[in-house]
């Protein structure tokens, strides 16, 4: 009698974290945008086994490359959804809320939501990993980017 009630916990830990396996951070380092170039989007528990899909948020981290400046300068929230095709091909449906925590601790509210879509394109594994290019819109431009390692995103202040 004793080990069925031990095998229960041990199934409902394992059960929890199931629906988690192809769930993990997602982050994106902007190539073009004019002065958006190096900004980061850092987005959590999104799902990216092929078929899968569900909500993403997280943070835009925008990035300053001016001449004098040259750092991160607002960290805005940033809510959507994802989308993994059955070949591994994601596509990012978000939207930016524009108010800021800025990294002096202050911060700015705006009025507007922002929409940036991105497509990005597995590597020859057919998985989304760290350098896969990604293509779209970012603020009604053209916009690259590459995944990166979220280990090296740049952290809210």
């Amino acid at each position: 009698m004793g080990r069925p009630l031990f095998i229960l916990p041990v199934l409902a830990f394992f059960g929890a974290f199931a629906s988690q396996a192809h769930s993990k951070d997602l982050c994106l380092e902007m190539e073009t945008g004019g002065t958006f170039a190096g900004s980061q989007y850092v987005l959590t528990s999104v799902e990216l086994g092929a078929g899968k899909f569900g909500p993403v948020n997280g943070y835009w981290a925008k990035y300053d490359g001016g001449p004098s400046v040259m750092r991160f300068v607002q960290f805005v929230p940033v809510d959507g959804q994802a989308i993994v095709s059955s070949s591994g091909k994601l596509i990012l449906g978000l939207t930016v809320h524009e108010i800021s925590v800025n990294s002096n601790g202050s911060t700015t509210p705006y009025d507007r939501l922002l929409p940036v879509n991105f497509a990005c394109e597995p590597g020859p594994n057919g998985k989304i990993e760290v350098l896969d290019s990604c293509t779209g819109f970012e603020f009604g431009n053209n916009a690259a980017a590459h995944v990166m390692d979220c280990r090296t995103a740049q952290r809210i202040p």
